[in-house]
């Protein structure tokens, strides 16, 4: 299983600061990056602490978002993604 995230989404000429709705120029995302991929990680790390609390009213999503944390923890650290 293979967990990456891009770093962003942007167009050709870079917008003036306007609300991403208003963006109207086609866009396209930017390579994906290990600080994406650990940003996940962390968010979900913490997430999965958080949710412990209510494991009876959300069974098994604290599981699954520490899952999903160590898969990006592994991708991030071995950069396996990156060609080198």
């Amino acid at each position: 299983m293979m967990a990456v995230f891009y770093h962003k989404c942007t167009n050709a000429s870079f917008d003036k600061m306007i609300m991403p709705d208003k963006a109207t120029a086609p866009r396209y995302v930017v390579q994906k990056g290990t600080a994406a991929t650990l940003d996940f990680a962390a968010v979900t790390a913490q997430a999965s602490r958080i949710l412990k609390k209510f494991d009876i009213q959300l069974p098994g999503l604290k599981r699954q978002l520490f899952k999903g944390c160590a898969i990006c923890m592994a991708m991030g650290i071995t950069k396996s993604f990156f060609r080198i």
